[in-house]
């Protein structure tokens, strides 16, 4: 018994609707943005914590620029990896939103 099977249209388009998708896209950038803020103040807070406990032992105090760029220094691989991310993130974003946007 032959199945009933409905054709398949490949769309050539992901960017269909530039006003839905592109606010979206521009929401999750936004939301990219501030996690990453977030996170990375976050781990410079932990690190400053840190710092003051190791003070009360008697290391040498550093000034506010010289601690922070410690910290950037140990901790630039997350940006990177942040950056390096992020396109895979909005493609993936994209194709998504193309799914519920054809549609419409």
């Amino acid at each position: 018994m032959p199945q009933n099977k409905t054709p398949q249209f490949e769309r050539k388009h992901f960017f269909i609707n530039s006003l839905v998708q592109g606010r979206l896209m521009a929401r999750f950038v936004a939301y990219w943005v501030v996690y990453h803020l977030v996170l990375w103040h976050t781990l410079f807070l932990y690190r400053y914590f840190q710092y003051r406990f190791e003070l009360m032992m008697g290391e040498p105090p550093q000034t506010f620029m010289e601690l922070y760029g410690s910290f950037c220094s140990q901790y630039y691989p997350i940006v990177f990896s942040a950056v390096a991310v992020l396109p895979l993130l909005l493609w993936d974003m994209l194709k998504l939103s193309h799914r519920v946007v054809g549609p419409l």
